[in-house]
């Protein structure tokens, strides 16, 4: 059974992954393990899609990956020889993560007026 939690674990990373490239081009973006839980967080609460650099993390792929981490119970962080995912518990975000993400928003916005 411990083998199919870290392949959920890698699995779960690589989909955090896939996010910060589709949104920065970057397979893991500086501070993925923080955005991308409380992006996903947001979106499955509110039922609306939540920008990020050039894309978004839609409601339906936030559960997706909010119910992956719920049957782990943590979420996953890039190992330090970047090679495999390690459980993260990202909550509470920090606070500058929190206004980074909130900058973030007010200018998708601006940009959709």
């Amino acid at each position: 059974m411990e083998d199919d939690r870290w392949k959920l674990l890698q699995e779960l990373g690589r989909m955090m992954s896939d996010i910060s490239e589709a949104c920065y081009c970057a397979g893991w973006m500086g501070n993925t393990e923080y955005i991308v839980p409380e992006l996903c967080t947001r979106a499955v609460k509110s039922g609306v899609a939540q920008p990020w650099g050039q894309s978004q993390v839609t409601p339906a792929k936030a559960a997706e990956l909010c119910a992956a981490a719920a049957l782990l119970g943590h979420w996953a962080d890039l190992d330090e020889m970047a090679v495999h995912y390690e459980p993260f518990q990202p909550f509470p975000v920090p606070a500058e993560i929190i206004d980074e993400i909130e900058r973030e928003r007010r200018e998708a916005a601006k940009r959709r007026r």
